[in-house]
């Protein structure tokens, strides 16, 4: 169900809030959720525990403040896997989508009714409007779970109750949106009776911002995007069969065995598994395609490990009261090479601490230990190399 309203065809814009901290959700931590890199905090969970929690606190002061608080330090692998699981979610809709990077996702003509009931579930803000700035906005200004539209003869009236100060999640600093309310510009509605002349005058390269945003250029259109490369294997079946453990146990355990051999040398962060569920009487079943992803939180390619998240989400879907499938599909998704981690050697080995000792006697200098800073926000500064003090290396 395309949405057009008139000559009006909306445009429809996702926003994610504090969007470390949602990934990190995303991935499995425990509510409530701080995110921190280089030591310091750089998004939360927007809940009342959280609620003495800014950005910029030290890590050390989180649980001083919330004692329930999950402190996790920001992985960029992690959330770029959140997003695109997104993006794969949103494309199921909707094949007409744009994005530059969270937390803002646009995309056009999805089923209303189909958005609605997966918004409900996710706390997601979703606004729509008459192109991507209105959108923006409404998504900004909409109840999380819910979609906020905007219609053309509504927007006067939404802007004069949309306050300056939302403008801090456009990048408008907090002194600019100050020195507004100084001017007597609460609302953004106030700032449609003002030239682009008078704004960048005041407000400089943010008034000229906010000129875009209340009369914005007419939109290029939204083309089609492609997803990213996955692994993906199948298996059906000549008529629906139970979903019983016994039938499914020799299914999985093959395209498990399949999508791991097609991976190689790549590992996947995301476990997608599509379900064709027949419902109905013998005979006179229909089906229905239910998609369920499950998103690690590290990249793996053991089958093991696959299989295991495999059957998870088999679990969520068939639930306790059974079901009947034509068929499956198992995606794995977030495809990465591999990364190099060196493992504490001397604490598996312990008998290699003599031989070591022994080196670094006869060859002073030649061994040197990592030291790991969990908190450098670029891979490179994750690792640094140190000396090994002539006595031998140290437990850490």
């Amino acid at each position: 169900m395309n949405m057009y309203y008139g000559c009006v065809e909306y445009v429809y814009c996702v926003y994610i809030p504090e969007f470390p901290a949602w990934a990190a959700r995303q991935a499995g931590a425990a509510a409530p959720v701080v995110v921190v890199s280089g030591g310091r905090v750089v998004a939360r969970e927007r809940v009342r525990s959280l609620r003495n929690v800014v950005p910029g606190d030290r890590a050390d002061r989180v649980k001083g403040v919330c004692a329930s608080a999950t402190v996790c330090v920001r992985d960029i692998h992690t959330e770029t896997t959140c997003w695109e699981s997104l993006l794969r979610r949103v494309h199921d809709l909707t094949p007409f989508m744009e994005t530059t990077g969270p937390p803002f996702l646009f995309f056009r003509q999805p089923d209303e009714s189909v958005l609605r009931t997966w918004i409900s579930g996710t706390g997601l803000q979703v606004g729509t409007g008459e192109g991507r700035a209105m959108a923006r906005l409404a998504a900004l200004r909409a109840t999380p779970g819910h979609v906020l539209r905007v219609s053309p003869n509504r927007e006067q009236r939404f802007l004069d109750g949309f306050h300056v100060r939302r403008l801090a999640a456009l990048g408008v600093p907090p002194g600019v949106t100050e020195q507004m309310e100084l001017y007597g510009h609460m609302a953004l509605g106030s700032f449609r009776r003002l030239t682009l002349r008078h704004l960048k005058a005041q407000f400089g390269r943010h008034g000229e911002f906010v000129h875009s945003l209340i009369h914005p250029t007419p939109d290029s259109p939204i083309t089609t995007w492609r997803p990213p490369p996955s692994v993906v294997a199948a298996h059906s079946w000549p008529e629906s069969v139970p979903a019983s453990e016994q039938m499914l146990q020799p299914v999985i355990g093959d395209v498990v065995a399949r999508v791991v051999d097609a991976l190689g040398a790549r590992r996947t962060q995301c476990i997608g598994l599509l379900l064709d569920v027949a419902e109905g009487p013998p005979g006179d079943r229909s089906a229905h395609s239910v998609m369920r992803r499950h998103i690690l939180q590290e990249p793996v390619h053991r089958a093991e490990t696959i299989r295991h998240a495999t059957w998870r989400l088999l679990r969520e879907v068939i639930g306790p009261a059974g079901c009947h499938l034509d068929g499956l599909q198992l995606h794995l998704e977030a495809l990465q090479q591999p990364a190099v981690h060196q493992k504490d050697f001397f604490d598996a080995r312990p008998a290699i601490r003599n031989a070591v000792r022994t080196i670094q006697k006869r060859y002073p200098g030649v061994l040197r230990k990592v030291r790991l800073r969990p908190h450098a926000v670029f891979d490179e500064d994750r690792t640094t190399l140190e000396s090994i003090e002539p006595d031998g290396p140290s437990d850490d």
